[in-house]
């Protein structure tokens, strides 16, 4: 399923330039400053809620969940766009001022994938493997007859690129809608709305952080960068999101079992740990597969527009990996409700990313960049472990199959950079 948009990327660089990916990034800086509001983390309460439901009461809960959610996109979406038009439209870069309508549509479409976390959340959670897989394949399908129609057909290009994101993501929208008030009819309960919102509540500040920081990444490649540059970043982040996207999917599986693990106070924690490191050892093997993608794809897409971007991909990777980590062995503040916890770490990433960037991109350009954030990734990785093992401990086990895979993994990282 996550390689789908990725094959078809080769085809997509025929048509569509660095420059114009970095259109999207200028849509994704205007984004993260509402990131934080757009859903109120409904599906993170969804998750560590759902087993806590008497049976009979699950529905109708997760129909005031789902209606919670969509409010505050809808509100929220509405309020970012237009503070965009009336004042983020004046500080745009200036080869890019000629394509706000562009950027309009791509900022649209990004609010409306935050509908889709409630989606996946509830087919995890509830183990419904089947639908989550036709979910994502009715995604890729959309997706794809909408890019070939306004993309390749219609010959568009990048405004054609921009009209399919957002065509998909009302589509979508409009069917996730209907399955859940199939599903679980349509009902609202405050006092449902209210309890899942004392639990989301806290981790919000942890969200503006994450966001400050994406935002902070944007600003110094808007700024101190050309807009081609920023678009190879752009394909990068998008590439390496695979390794997210597995991770998304292995947590269909690892997320329900381990809280019933956690609700249960019989079961060891050392089983626990075994369990996640399961889980972390298929992330990094798949990781070592897609270390060479980004070569792949450009000499695929024989465009020397994209060359450069291979070079820079294995950080990327890297980044992916231990950002997966943090769902195994950072989820103590989940497990113990102690979600204000997950507000420090965030908050260290946003100090030492902002330190370093700004001085770094003046001399190392996007591998300044690059480098301050897996600077601020590890130490934040790092101090949220410690948190986790504080709120609720659980062992740290590292098999031996997984030492070697670790082993494998650097080698060939440090492989890729160096050639």
């Amino acid at each position: 399923m996550p390689l789908f948009g990725i094959i078809i990327l080769p085809f997509l660089w025929q048509k569509i330039t660095p420059s114009d990916y970095g259109l999207i990034s200028i849509a994704g800086l205007i984004m993260a400053f509402g990131t934080p509001f757009v859903g109120l983390r409904q599906e993170a309460a969804l998750s560590r809620l759902y087993f806590e439901w008497p049976h009979q009461c699950r529905s109708e809960n997760i129909s005031t969940l789902v209606i919670l959610n969509l409010l505050s996109i809808l509100v929220f979406g509405m309020l970012i766009i237009f503070l965009f038009y009336k004042v983020g439209s004046n500080f745009l870069p200036e080869e890019a001022s000629s394509k706000l309508n562009v950027i309009m549509i791509f900022l649209t479409s990004l609010i409306l994938v935050n509908n889709r976390g409630m989606m996946n959340s509830y087919l995890r959670i509830s183990s419904r493997a089947v639908e989550f897989f036709f979910y994502n394949f009715l995604i890729i399908i959309i997706q794809g007859l909408f890019i070939t129609k306004f993309v390749f057909i219609d010959d568009l290009r990048v405004l054609g690129y921009a009209f399919s994101l957002l065509s998909a993501e009302c589509s979508i929208l409009f069917f996730t809608l209907f399955y859940f008030f199939f599903r679980t009819g349509y009902s609202f309960k405050s006092s449902t709305a209210i309890a899942s919102l004392k639990y989301s509540s806290p981790l919000i500040p942890a969200t503006i952080f994450s966001s400050s920081s994406a935002i902070i990444e944007r600003v110094v490649l808007l700024s101190c960068l050309p807009l081609s540059v920023v678009g190879i970043y752009e394909n990068c982040l998008k590439v390496s999101s695979v390794v997210l996207k597995v991770n998304n999917t292995l947590k269909m599986i690892f997320v329900p079992e381990a809280f019933e693990m956690v609700s249960n106070s019989n079961t060891s924690t050392k089983i626990l740990a075994n369990y996640r490191n399961n889980f972390f050892f298929l992330i990094v093997s798949f990781s070592i597969i897609a270390l060479p993608a980004m070569d792949i794809l450009t000499i695929l897409s024989n465009s020397v527009e994209y060359q450069s971007a291979g070079s820079y991909f294995p950080v990327f990777i890297f980044l992916g990996v231990i950002s997966s980590a943090s769902t195994y062995f950072c989820s103590g503040p989940t497990f113990s409700k102690k979600t204000y916890l997950s507000n420090f770490a965030p908050f260290v990433e946003l100090i030492v990313f902002s330190s370093l960037s700004f001085y770094l991109v003046k001399y190392l350009g996007l591998s300044g960049v690059l480098l301050s954030k897996l600077t601020a990734t590890i130490l934040s990785f790092l101090l949220a472990y410690k948190i986790s093992q504080k709120s609720y401990y659980i062992p740290l086990i590292i098999e031996k199959k997984l030492r070697y895979i670790m082993i494998v993994f650097m080698f060939f990282f440090i492989l890729q950079i160096i050639f």
